[in-house]
């Protein structure tokens, strides 16, 4: 279906962007390490959305059970000493907001009638200063106790309906957390296709023409497929205290194991040599092949390895074709 050319190129091109993406990736990861507190912020957010209704000018009246919740010894337990949590399962913090609910009606015993917990319930939601989060509990409440008979079903429905409504506000503060992790991963791909000067368009024609870099990047391509995205450093990294660092060194090792020329400084761009004619022309064409190479990039090491995996599957084939000399 394929010329062997152009099997070879895209077989190449995708080892190559897989290294580059297990090095974006695990910058990537390094980087948000730093920044823990952004998910911390964004959870927070959708805790305030969740329980007040609105993200600015809270009271401190209508935040009330925001706090009581923050404090509780199972929440607290979920952060270290002094800072709030990054994330909270959907489950455990239903559970929370019942036992906050029921301590409200002092010491409430769980073995109780259905009438009583209904009324220890309505309770406790009567007394959440925010409107808000009452109405919404009361709404969560009325639907859970229909159709049930016994203490246990009210408390296992009611407890299935919040843990719903919290998951479908978490979804959200993940998605906020997703696109801040998108943003942090392209700005790290540029960084490194501007600082190893990765330009995909001569990448891409350095692997037509069947220079060393064909030979290399299909070699590189034949081990990523036996050996998986380790790089041959995997276990190597698994025992190492810092596997990210140890992940990142490994893929950056690999792209400097290229033919000269291929990436790095050491070959100036056309547009920065002497006596160069056309250097806007060329100045765009190295600022698009560094663009496209770093969107490529930012995808990811394990994208582009799903890619290439399944075009080596699809030669029938368990390894890259040979390049041929």
């Amino acid at each position: 279906m394929f010329g062997s050319v152009v099997l070879d190129t895209i077989i190449g091109m995708l080892a190559l962007f897989t290294v580059l993406g297990i090095c974006v990736t695990t910058l990537t990861e390094i980087v948000l390490s730093f920044f823990q507190r952004v998910r911390a912020r964004y959870l927070y957010e959708a805790l305030e959305l969740l329980f007040v209704g609105k993200l600015k000018t809270l009271g401190t009246q209508d935040a009330e059970f925001l706090q009581q919740v923050l404090d509780h010894p199972v929440i607290k337990a979920m952060a270290p000493p002094g800072q709030r949590p990054s994330y909270l399962d959907p489950a455990m913090l239903a559970q929370v907001v019942i036992d906050l609910l029921l301590r409200k009606d002092d010491a409430t015993p769980l073995d109780i009638s259905l009438e009583e917990l209904n009324a220890a319930l309505a309770k406790g939601i009567a007394l959440i200063p925010s409107e808000h989060l009452r109405r919404a509990l009361s709404s969560l409440l009325a639907a859970a106790q229909a159709k049930v008979t016994t203490t246990q079903d009210l408390l296992c429905a009611f407890k299935t309906r919040l843990e719903r409504w919290i998951n479908a506000v978490m979804d959200r503060a993940e998605g906020w957390t997703r696109r801040h992790a998108k943003a942090v991963s392209l700005g790290c791909a540029l960084l490194l296709c501007l600082a190893l000067n990765v330009n995909g368009f001569d990448l891409m024609k350095g692997m037509v023409r069947g220079d060393a870099l064909h030979e290399v990047s299909m070699k590189m391509a034949a081990d990523l497929v036996k050996n998986g995205p380790g790089l041959n450093q995997g276990q190597a990294c698994a025992d190492n205290n810092d596997k990210s660092q140890c992940q990142f060194n490994a893929a950056l090792n690999s792209l400097q194991a290229l033919p000269q020329g291929a990436i790095g400084w050491n070959t100036l761009p056309m547009f920065l040599q002497k006596d160069q004619p056309n250097a806007p022309a060329w100045f765009l064409y190295w600022l698009f092949g560094v663009m496209a190479a770093a969107l490529a990039a930012s995808l990811g090491g394990d994208y582009w390895f799903k890619i290439l995996s399944q075009v080596i599957r699809l030669t029938g084939s368990k390894t890259p074709p040979d390049p041929k000399p």
